[in-house]
Formats: structure tokens, C-alpha cells, sequence
């Protein structure tokens, strides 16, 4: 897989027909608000993530730590 760039072009008003879309926040506001947890990252889930990430973070932050190793593009 490759990226490169292409032409987008996107209209609002086209997909939605000027119906009023709220931005990020007021979303999730209103969600935290009506109660829906699900764009919401969960405690238990944090504190998973930085269970696994703590240790690497912390090795690779040694003086004789190894870098992490690099593949070439287009490989497995």
C-alpha cells in the first residue's frame, strides 16, 4: 500500500442539504449529556494502554536501548 495525493472536493450543504451539523465538541457534549459513553475512551481502558506502553516507553528511553527497527516500504 502507497499513499499519494488526489483531488477532493466536498460540499456540505451537497450531502446534508444545509441541515445545521454540529462541530466535535458540541457533540460530545450532547452525548456526555444524553449519557451515550461511546465515543468515550473507558478508565479501564486507559490504564490497559499505558500498562503495555510504560515498559517500552521507559526502555527506550536507556542510554544503550536498542531503536526500534525500520522495514522498507511495500514489505512484510
Amino acid at each position: 500500500m502507497e499513499l499519494k495525493p488526489v483531488d477532493f472536493e466536498f460540499h456540505c450543504d451537497d450531502s446534508f442539504g444545509g441541515q445545521a451539523i454540529p462541530d466535535a465538541y458540541e457533540r460530545l457534549l450532547l452525548d456526555a449529556l444524553n449519557g451515550d459513553a461511546s465515543l468515550f475512551t473507558r478508565s479501564d481502558e486507559i490504564g490497559e494502554a499505558w500498562e503495555i506502553m510504560a515498559p517500552i516507553i521507559q526502555g527506550l528511553a536507556l542510554p544503550d536501548a536498542p531503536q526500534p527497527s525500520s522495514y522498507p516500504i511495500g514489505s512484510r
